[in-house]
Order: structure tokens, then C-alpha cells, then sequence
């Protein structure tokens, strides 16, 4: 595996993808984006 959490004891293909969305530089990007946009309205 090369996406290990050893805190999950699970792999990244492992994690559900409300989890992955969490964890994931994506899933952080759209928080972002839609904080910003919100702020924006």
C-alpha cells in the first residue's frame, strides 16, 4: 500500500470516500473554496 494511516490501521483504497474527502488535498481545497464563496455572498 503506499497510502497507509496507521492511526485507521487502513490504506487509502481502504477508506470510505467521505473519509478520503476529508483527508484528501482536494477535499480541502473545495472546504476552502466554499468557505470563500460563501463569504463572498
Amino acid at each position: 500500500p503506499v497510502f497507509y494511516f496507521p492511526a485507521l490501521e487502513k490504506t487509502f483504497a481502504e477508506l470510505p470516500a467521505e473519509e478520503k474527502n476529508q483527508r484528501s488535498h482536494r477535499g480541502k481545497a473545495v472546504r476552502k473554496l466554499l468557505a470563500a464563496l460563501s463569504s463572498m455572498l
